[in-house]
């Protein structure tokens, strides 16, 4: 029983009769309901006195409806200590979730309880085969249609049919009527009988029709598998990347960026950094270690664009589709058999590009195309679910690899999740009878100089060939072995020609060996016949500088002599001699078509014996821009602005980070002008400095700029252009300035327009050789050329320099009293080589007797990140050394105070005063992990007077250590 509230009058759903009544209680103030009818639940009532109850249930529009639930009682007298009780029941929900109120009426007031009842919409799932389909065991599998809330006394019609490799002796009712026989939940099941006689995919046409209304009409897939599991991969080595299918963060090694060329799979990760859509790391095959795929077990695949995620890859990019392939099926024999390869499959939102799964090397699917009709796409996160599709591979051997492959590898729409790959092979069978001999016209073989390589198409149930090489010049010689392969190397041979011949074996039952098989054969050199042409030539993976064309083995052929000719004439474009049976053009102009030639060669040089070419055309595609960046301001203030820039796992497929990583950089006013730029800017030094940060300095306050960039194409110009320009918008805040009128000294830095900005890990210019400072949008902008820190040029003794930058400081006098200090956008820099930096404030001659001042500044200790790139573990040492404050001229110290204030030290004659600033590891403790901060000081210094100096170290003798530090935001005023 919950506890018992008492409610004020104020409270009350309508005014008290009687004030000095005591309040009605009740156990709670809401109660849910089921959505089915009849559906009751109580509230306790406890009152001194007569009480009533009533249902109120408005409509959608608010206004009062027709009561969907019951009260009993209506009413009641209670003595002020039993409960009583109310019954709230429901009627049948046939709609979403509804919201009425049980009002409880008595002298002390009315008090409202909400009422609710769950939604009660009747709903169907599209029909599934569930159950065991196994070849040679009595089918247990049945048409499932899943519905939840029937009212009860539903119409049911299906109509189904079956087909695929796998319906062989499977049935299933033509015409099954049914009706839903009571309200709620449960499912319509249709057997499908018999007994399936072949491995293979299981199409079941269905329409099924809910009261004469269509629910479904298509194809529902499954498959009949057997007892024998040959391959299965779940990719559970795979853990960094972002849960695509539940919409939630992932694990990252690398923060919220992916993990690159030097991550091996082994490095600690942190939960929940990485988005839902974004990849764990580069792509595992092009770009990743061989050390890291094997330590993800996948160092026998191969692949394009392949990207790991939490126990599932994703294939493809934005622009670009991916593949990926299998080692070969290695428990399979080298008898061609029948398998099933089952494939779980999550598409992106909103993207239909077909896959085609193929068998390569041996065997051929016959259902692998996998398009929106068989596996249709969702629009939002909440309707991604898996799907499992099977498919019937015919004819595969131990050298068959499955392969994934988009359709198109150069448009959009491709991007595809896959897990669970599972192939099943068919169960064992026994010799009963004498085997057949190895066909004589698949036996194939490939020459060497002193070697001859043999392969043969394996007989369904031998166990191993007995085979032999026999000179044909030389009848002394005979070569003899036993494999269980179908195929084996001789070497060590005399060059010439020979007799090869084959049979298979039947361990145990030597009666049922098969007859031989033979076959000339000889070493390079020495062949019998012309070649034949290459059969099944192919062009695939066009890219504006080639295409992959792939061919079937020639037996007796050395190699295979490859060229693309331009189409409209002319010499070969580019020519090769490969041993393998694919070759990868990579050196065609873009937008051309070529007529590409494939001729099988007897020998390392051409001769008589060579084979007719095979030709195919290939039309190259035009270049395509680079993905542009993603781009959006990450800090601003009245004087700068630090765009951010984010490479997705698409753009980073295309061309990868390098230490040449080129981009142009410019701004424009609020009339869409250029008033700034810089090309080719490359002065990054991403392994420490890892954030993609740019500042612009100098910018005028309350005033709209479009920062603007683009990636430059460094890695494959001819296949990528540069990126269009990706452009931001920005307003900077109001100028401070009229809030600091009383300031003697009031100095923010946030005029200079170049340098980088420390605090935020950003990257900055140089000013060149600018010579004339009065206009920002008239500096030299140039790369710094400098990518071992955030640039920060020293402070320029030219007039023109102090004037825009500068303005409180005479320049003489600075040159006398201040010394190595730099300046970058919105900060000074003390130090840096090695030697003490101080710096001396200007004198006030308005201050006509003493004079109680304060001095308030923000400083922050120098750091630079570790060698990884981490900025909460400074590597410099000199990070969190103290500062000084001096009193030069009159005057002394009478306080600090501040956030570190603790920990100051004043001297005792009150002249030097010893500050430290918050440190990184506080920072990091703060939850900082891409950003610095600031420490304001304040120092309250007694009997200044007009000769008065004040001057700010880190360090005075030179101890040829460095002494550095970052200053913003100093004031100086009279105190209050």
């Amino acid at each position: 029983m919950g506890m018992m509230l008492a409610l004020s009058v104020c409270s009350l759903a309508a005014c008290s009769d009687d004030q000095d009544a005591a309040p009605l209680r009740r156990d709670s103030d809401a109660v849910e309901l089921a959505y089915n009818a009849d559906a009751a639940t109580r509230v306790s009532v406890r009152y001194d006195g007569a009480w009533e109850a009533r249902a109120e249930c408005p409509d959608p529009t608010g206004e009062p409806g027709e009561a969907w639930f019951s009260v009993s009682p209506a009413s009641g007298v209670g003595n002020g200590r039993d409960y009583q009780y109310v019954t709230v029941t429901a009627q049948r929900n046939p709609g979403g979730k509804r919201t009425g109120y049980l009002y409880l009426k008595s002298a002390g007031g009315e008090v409202a309880v909400t009422v609710t009842q769950s939604d009660g919409r009747f709903s169907v799932e599209d029909p599934v085969i569930s159950g065991s389909l196994r070849t040679g065991s009595e089918s247990a599998a049945s048409l499932d249609i899943v519905y939840d809330k029937a009212f009860g006394g539903e119409r049911v019609l299906v109509e189904a049919s079956l087909a695929g490799a796998g319906s062989d002796g499977l049935r299933i009712e033509e015409t099954f009527e049914t009706e839903i026989e009571r309200e709620g939940s449960g499912t319509i099941s249709v057997p499908i009988t018999g007994t399936p006689s072949s491995l293979g995919d299981l199409v079941c046409r269905v329409r099924f029709s809910l009261d004469g209304e269509v629910k479904f009409e298509g194809e529902v897939q499954g498959s009949v598998n057997s007892s024998n599991e040959l391959f299965r991969m779940g990719f559970d080595l795979f853990v960094w990347g972002g849960n695509y299918p539940d919409n939630r963060k992932g694990p990252g090694p690398n923060g919220s960026a992916t993990a690159g060329k030097d991550f091996v799979g082994t490095e600690p990760s942190e939960p929940d950094v990485i988005t839902a859509g974004s990849d764990g790391t580069n792509d595992v095959f092009k770009t990743m270690s061989e050390e890291y795929r094997i330590n993800r077990g996948v160092e026998k695949w191969d692949g394009q664009r392949v990207y790991e995620h939490p126990g599932y890859v994703k294939l493809g990019v934005t622009n670009n589709g991916g593949w990926i392939m299998t080692p070969e099926l290695e428990q399979l024999s080298a008898v061609p058999e029948t398998v099933v390869v089952s494939v779980d499959f999550l598409r992106f939102d909103n993207e239909e590009g077909t896959y085609l799964v193929s068998a390569e090397g041996a065997g051929t699917v016959l259902n692998g195309k996998v398009d929106a009709a068989v596996l249709p796409t969702q629009s939002s996160a909440a309707d991604r679910k898996w799907k499992t599709l099977s498919f019937t591979v015919q004819d595969a051997t131990n050298k068959t690899r499955i392969k994934i492959c988009a359709e198109s590898l150069d448009g959009a729409g491709y991007r595809i999740n896959i897990d669970n790959i599972v192939v099943m092979g068919s169960d064992e069978t026994e010799v009963t009878e004498k085997l057949p001999a190895p066909d004589a016209g698949s036996i194939a073989y490939t020459p060497g100089d002193t070697s001859i390589a043999v392969a043969w198409e394996g007989v369904k149930g031998a166990s191993s060939y007995e085979i032999s090489l026999a000179a044909r010049s030389n009848p002394d010689f005979r070569k003899t072995v036993e494999t269980a392969e179908a195929g084996y190397e001789f070497t060590g041979l005399v060059p010439g020609r020979y007799l090869f011949t084959v049979k298979a074996l039947c361990a145990g039952n030597a009666e049922f060996d098969s007859d031989e098989t033979s076959k000339n054969v000889g070493t390079l050199g020495f062949a019998d016949e012309k070649l034949a042409a290459p059969a099944g030539l192919s062009v695939g993976g066009a890219t504006a500088t080639g295409a992959t064309v792939s061919w079937s083995a020639v037996s007796g052929a050395y190699g295979y002599r490859v060229s693309a000719v331009p189409a409209a004439g002319g010499e070969a474009a580019e020519t090769a001699l490969v041993r393998e049976t694919s070759y990868t053009f990579g050196k065609l102009q873009a937008g051309t078509e070529y007529t590409v030639s494939v001729v099988a060669q007897a020998a390392a040089e051409a001769g008589e014996y060579d084979s007719d070419a095979a030709v195919a055309q290939l039309v190259t595609t035009d270049p395509q821009p680079l993905i542009a960046p993603s781009v959006r301001i990450f800090a601003k203030t009245h004087g700068l602005a630090v765009l951010e820039w984010e490479l997705s796992s698409e753009a980073l497929a295309q061309q990868p980070v390098t230490t040449s990583d080129t981009y142009d950089f410019r701004v424009k006013n609020a009339a869409g002008e250029v008033i700034r730029s810089v090309e080719a800017y490359k002065s990054f030094n991403f392994a420490k400095y890892r954030y993609y940060r740019l500042v612009w300095g100098g910018l005028a306050p309350s005033t709209t700029y479009t920062l603007e960039m683009r990636r430059r194409s460094t890695a494959d110009a001819e296949r990528y252009l540069d990126s269009e320009w990706a452009a931001v918008q920005v307003t900077t805040d109001a100028d401070p300035a009229a809030d600091h009128a009383d300031c003697l000294l009031y100095a923010d830095f946030e005029r200079m327009p170049t340098g980088g900005q420390p605090l935020y890990g950003a990257y900055g210019f140089s000013y060149g050789a600018t010579e004339d400072f009065s206009d920002p949008d008239r500096v030299d902008y140039t790369a710094p050329g400098d990518k071992n820190s955030i640039y920060c040029q020293a402070v320029k003794a030219e007039r023109s320099y102090f004037d825009a930058y500068l303005p409180a400081w005479d320049l003489d006098d600075w040159t006398k009293n201040s010394s190595n200090m730099g300046m970058a956008a919105g900060y000074m820099k003390f130090g840096g080589g090695s030697k003490p930096a101080w710096l001396t404030l200007p004198a006030f001659p308005g201050l006509t007797g003493p004079t109680e001042l304060e001095l308030e500044l923000d400083a922050c200790s120098y750091y630079e990140p570790s060698s990884g790139g981490d900025m909460m573990s400074p590597s410099n040492s000199d990070a969190d050394a103290p500062f000084y404050v001096e009193i030069l001229g009159g005057g002394t110290i009478a306080g600090v105070s501040g956030e570190t204030s603790g920990q100051a030290v004043i001297s005792g004659d009150g002249l030097t005063a010893e500050l430290r600033n918050v440190t990184a590891a506080t920072m990091r403790g703060e939850g900082r992990t891409d950003s610095y901060r600031y420490t304001n000081h304040r120092i309250r210094i007694s009997g200044a007077t007009a000769a008065t100096r004040i001057r700010i170290y880190t360090a005075l003798e030179n101890d040829k250590a460095q002494h550095r530090m970052w200053l913003d935001n100093l004031k100086v005023r009279r105190a209050q």
